[in-house]
């Protein structure tokens, strides 16, 4: 009886270099300005050794945060993440430094470790490739399109950056492999002339505002849009933490004022129905919308990362779909804010760019759309925003699909009209869009007139049971002012003609109208 060549490996020792892995996070140690080409070769998942690969990852954590890269910051990283002790402590990390020959040779040991993880993800992929030759015996062809597509990936993965062309036939029919597999959708927005200049699909979208213009109005509402018509929305507040965006939630849907503590007790009839019904629909009608933080916590982007790709996988399994993903705001992310007081405006751009592309790629690799909340910087003041005004910016117009600006040209004279401004599109058109902010809400001024309710308001009034009906306020008056013809003063004429023409009078409101009331009615006549 033959053994397939494959079957006498089974007990044999994966291809590994522990000399190799300790040497190459030795010379790092000795030499900082070799990680940067470093990592261009070598993954954490390329280490054989898990405490290597723990060490790499700290090491990568300390170099984006501008931190030294020796034996001390790297104890106290892995002290923070509770693996000095797993690793062997001090005593191990100076132990690496004494494995290095050279610190000039750390590419080449890079490209060591590389090539023994390369021929560990082949066995895995010759391991797949086995098991498709044994469950494939109805789809023949298939199973060779998937054994040789994983041989194929190996080698790109593997193949030390050297590049491939493609033809326009294999590059559709990857897109069409990769749609069948997951669906790329793009979101609506509450807003039809919104909607007709941009949609939402994979990738990073930014959102931004000077203080006190509604940027997290705007997001909220879209992401309540998402939760009801496109799938779950993961919301991570930031800045003011789950329970103020609650509270901020059932404002714009009752359009009654609340505060946090005890603000309930003190309201009575419509206004506490209101807010009841808001709670209510709020817990029946958006169980989509998950809200995180809690206003003391600090949430950084690999954390927001992590838990999107978790909660997309829960919701694929289950055959639901991940709508989108919204952090408000992107300044208050763990892996933005400094740690102390010291303020290096270098750091923290850097700092932010990291995590826009971070989610940016989360964004392709889910196919989700991810949306950032930003400050704009306090020098805009009334001035129109742009993209190059955001606050530390982070290259977010270079790195996002999209960039929303809020902004409300005139808020002293005429706090309800506002712009959407789309400064930045890669699949749509740039340009602005009239809005309308009211009690809270961004009001479409083009489709949707001042007796328009949003669709928020409308799901309030169907939860009490009232008819739909506008509060009294100035717009609607003076829409419907608009909407009417001017008035002509009042007249009176004469019951007898002059020169054949019949005289107009038009009488005085004041004082004398009204004494000679009588005297002029008799000569005149009625009005």
């Amino acid at each position: 009886m033959n053994v397939a060549p494959f079957a006498s490996t089974v007990d044999r020792i994966p291809p590994s270099n522990l000399e190799a892995e300790m040497a190459l996070l030795g010379a790092i140690l000795v030499d900082r300005g070799l990680f940067e080409s470093v990592t261009a070769i070598v993954q954490p998942s390329h280490f054989y050794a898990s405490l290597h690969e723990s060490i790499y990852l700290a090491l990568y954590a300390l170099y984006e945060q501008r931190e030294p890269l020796d034996k001390v910051a790297l104890a106290e990283e892995l002290r923070n993440r509770g693996m000095l002790d797993k690793i062997g402590g001090m005593a191990y990390l100076n132990s690496l430094m004494d494995t290095v020959p050279t610190a000039a040779s750390a590419q080449y040991y890079a490209k060591i470790v590389r090539e023994k993880a390369a021929l560990r993800a082949l066995i895995h992929v010759g391991a797949k490739i086995s098991q498709l030759g044994y469950e494939s015996e109805e789809d023949v062809p298939a199973a060779i399109n998937r054994s040789e597509r994983l041989v194929r990936e190996l080698g790109e993965r593997y193949d030390g950056g050297a590049l491939r062309p493609y033809t326009m036939r294999e590059v559709g029919a990857e897109r069409a492999r990769r749609a069948l597999e997951r669906p790329t959708f793009y979101n609506s927005t509450p807003w039809p002339s919104l909607t007709r200049r941009v949609r939402f699909g994979p990738g990073l979208h930014g959102w931004s505002a000077a203080v006190k213009m509604g940027k997290t109005h705007a997001a909220l509402m879209n992401a309540l849009w998402d939760a009801l018509h496109h799938g779950v929305v993961l919301y991570f507040a930031a800045e003011g933490g789950r329970e103020n965006m609650h509270e901020l939630l059932v404002e714009m849907l009752s359009g009654v004022r609340v505060e946090m503590l005890g603000g309930l007790v003190t309201l009575a009839g419509l206004a506490r129905r209101r807010v009841l019904a808001a709670e209510e629909l709020l817990a029946r009608s958006f169980p989509n919308l998950w809200l995180y933080g809690s206003g003391d916590e600090l949430i950084s982007s690999a954390q927001v990362v992590v838990e999107a790709k978790r909660q997309a996988q829960r919701l694929e399994a289950k055959g639901g779909r991940l709508a989108s993903v919204w952090i408000d705001v992107a300044a208050d992310l763990a892996d933005v804010r400094e740690a102390d007081s010291r303020r290096d405006e270098r750091i923290t751009h850097d700092r932010k760019k990291n995590a826009f592309r971070r989610l940016r790629d989360a964004g392709i690799s889910l196919r989700t759309p991810f949306h950032v909340v930003d400050h704009q910087t306090t020098k805009v003041g009334d001035n129109r925003p742009s993209r190059t005004t955001i606050r530390d910016g982070g290259d977010l117009g270079a790195i996002a699909e999209n960039i929303i600006l809020v902004w409300r040209p005139d808020r002293e004279k005429n706090e309800r009209d506002g712009l959407f401004i789309v400064d930045a599109s890669r699949r749509g058109h740039e340009g602005s869009v009239d809005m309308r902010y009211e009690r809270g809400l961004w009001l479409d001024q083009e489709t949707s007139p001042p007796q328009t309710r949003s669709f928020l308001e409308t799901m309030v009034d169907e939860a009490l049971g009232e008819p739909e009906q506008p509060p009294h306020d100035p717009g609607l008056t003076e829409y419907a002012l608009a909407m009417l013809p001017p008035a002509e003063p009042a007249r009176r004429t004469m019951t007898v003609d002059v020169n054949g023409e019949p005289a107009v009078f038009v009488p005085r409101t004041g004082g004398e109208y009204d004494t000679d009331r009588e005297q002029l009615d008799a000569v005149w006549g009625q009005p």
